[in-house]
């Protein structure tokens, strides 16, 4: 039986049990009960799901999540490591990734980002190589600009755990460039952001080699997962994780191959538009630079044809396209390009991030007693919050770093005007400068 089915059982009986509005908003939304399974002790129809997927992924064991790829993160995170363990990270994580570290008490080796792919690469393998003490490698790939991170090459030179925050690649597993196919340990795949799943449903994985290298079973997925969640998870959310996995077994390659062909064919009547550092094939990044407009005026310009776009930078606009856009979608895009006329190429400029310097690790930050200060009396103290850009998330400043006045600017930039700081002065304390 399907899950659909088992909620659609609770349509003729009186509603003494959660939620308040007894069927009235959505006669779906229900709680645990013995006819529905129990997302953290799933023994039936949701186990099975979650077998549907593991198959489909080819993984050791997949869990379903209904918040989102956070909790996908906090668990595999919590699997793989211990507690004040040292793990390579390239600094372009999301904020969750951050937080997730914080509580854990996991320690960042981080690893500058670098405009060039392959050098980024060289950069995660010298980090590794030059700290044999740490205990794993967390990448995020692709990242929003649909950017992938050559996993194959980092796990050729170590045998160290590697996790993957797969948010925006739910959907590459149909073009055989999901990071377990590439050797990746663990993913967290955020399915709501490119797969027809309700906001807040995704699932992560743990690899095949990975399950049995560390001997892992399904239940240590399910304890690690229950640590950080929510009792009362979606059922409307895991309904729609149910369609969209017999959507995919079903019309998901077809779907995605065809939209790879509609992203192409596009790509090749505007190539000026577009960014070329892009392996992702269905994603759209538009970079305003090359056809000589600013982000404004790009920006204005798709709103003149009713076009909103994910995200953008001073220089690019990421617009995220799914099989579910409608043929009308498609033709308002076409015509926003056709009805603008490139001009002179304006150079890209990559401003250098000044180092930041670490005072404390994550955990004694978040977890010193704080106080919120103007942001113009933040210079010079230790910082104890994430400080980032949403979309995409992505943290600049993080707990137990001292605020420098590059930092002043963004922040300021962002409108923030206060900031939480830890409180008294800024005395080294933790592991130093990484």
């Amino acid at each position: 039986m399907k899950l659909g089915d088992s909620l659609e059982l609770l349509s003729g009986f009186s509603r003494f049990f959660v939620p308040g509005h007894k069927g009235k908003l959505f006669s779906h939304d229900a709680t645990e009960l013995d006819c529905t399974d129990d997302l953290y002790s799933s023994c039936g129809t949701i186990r099975n799901l979650e077998s549907a997927v593991s198959e489909f992924y080819g993984s050791g064991f997949s869990c379903f999540s209904t918040t989102g790829n956070t909790l996908c993160i906090q668990s595999i995170l919590r699997m793989a490591f211990l507690y004040g363990d040292l793990v390579v990270v390239p600094r372009n994580v999301h904020k969750s990734v951050v937080y997730a570290m914080a509580l854990l008490n996991i320690r960042p080796l981080w690893v500058d980002v670098c405009p060039n792919r392959n050098a980024q690469v060289d950069e995660i393998i010298k980090k590794i190589a030059s700290n044999p003490g740490a205990k794993g490698v967390f990448l995020t790939s692709p990242d929003y600009f649909g950017r992938m991170v050559d996993i194959s090459s980092i796990r050729k030179s170590c045998e160290l755990p590697i996790l993957v925050d797969n948010a925006h690649g739910s959907h590459l597993i149909f073009f055989g460039m999901h990071p377990l196919d590439f050797g990746a340990d663990f993913s967290a795949d955020s399915a709501h952001k490119t797969l027809p799943v309700l906001t807040g449903g995704a699932w992560f994985h743990v690899g095949k080699k990975c399950a049995k290298k560390y001997g892992f079973e399904f239940e240590d997925l399910k304890q690690s997962e229950e640590v950080f969640a929510s009792t009362s998870p979606s059922f409307l959310i895991l309904e729609s994780l149910e369609n969209c996995t017999y959507w995919m077994k079903c019309n998901g390659k077809k779907e995605f191959n065809a939209l790879r062909d509609r992203v192409l064919k596009l790509k090749k009547k505007f190539p000026e538009f577009f960014d070329e550092n892009v392996d992702d094939p269905t994603r759209i990044c538009i970079n305003t630079n090359k056809i000589g407009y600013s982000r404004d005026e790009f920006i204005k310009h798709m709103l003149e044809f009713k076009i909103k776009h994910e995200f953008s930078t001073d220089s690019r606009a990421v617009l995220i396209p799914s099989p579910f856009n409608s043929q009308e979608d498609w033709e308002r895009l076409e015509s926003c390009f056709n009805n603008i006329s490139p001009k002179k190429k304006i150079e890209t400029v990559y401003e250098k991030s000044e180092k930041h310097e670490v005072k404390m690790s994550l955990h004694e930050a978040i977890n010193s007693k704080t106080e919120r200060i103007a942001v113009s009396k933040c210079m010079g103290r230790i910082c104890a919050q994430v400080i980032f850009k949403c979309p995409p998330g992505v943290a600049h400043i993080v707990p137990g770093e001292v605020i420098n006045p590059q930092d002043i600017k963004l922040v300021k930039d962002l409108g923030i005007k206060t900031l939480n700081v830890v409180k008294g002065s800024t005395t080294t304390l933790g592991y130093g400068t990484i």
